[in-house]
């Protein structure tokens, strides 16, 4: 946030839903996902690959901020104080890891994903995985979840 704010101040409940409004039209972030993937890849590699194949899990998306935007708007709904910077940006971390992790494992994709190629496919599940695109065991999924958002 650019104003850096870190103490509230007195305000109405227009002036609290204009800071939501304002933080989440303008949503900028990060997610770092820490780790290994089981196939010796760090995460963010894999992430990077998976993006370049057509598969953005971390899109920033105009679903994406509306979802932020109505979070933080139920998260502070009532407040008599504007929320300080590290409030809003608690708030704003926590729904976008959400909705990332739904957009690729909970079925509610908000991006177009190229599909599997039909070699990898009938690999895939010739082994033995037939879930959604993006999920053969879960640990790119469980990475996700754990990954920490900067919001910037």
């Amino acid at each position: 946030m650019a104003d850096g704010a870190t103490t509230a101040r007195a305000a109405s409940p227009r002036d609290v839903q204009s800071a939501v409004r304002r933080i989440a039209s303008a949503l900028r972030f990060e997610v770092r996902v820490p780790g290994t993937h089981y196939s010796g890849l760090t995460y963010e590699h894999l992430l990077q690959i998976l993006d370049d194949q057509g598969r953005p899990f971390l899109d920033n998306t105009r679903s994406l901020r509306a979802h932020v935007g109505l979070v933080l708007g139920l998260a502070f709904e009532g407040a008599r104080q504007v929320p300080t910077v590290r409030e809003l940006e608690r708030v704003a971390s926590a729904a976008l890891l959400d909705w990332i992790v739904r957009r690729r494992f909970g079925g509610d994709s908000d991006v177009r994903m190229r599909a599997l190629t039909p070699r990898y496919r009938e690999a895939k599940g010739k082994a033995g995985f037939t879930g959604p695109l993006g999920v053969r065991t879960g640990a790119l999924r469980d990475a996700v979840k754990r990954a920490r958002v900067e919001i910037l």
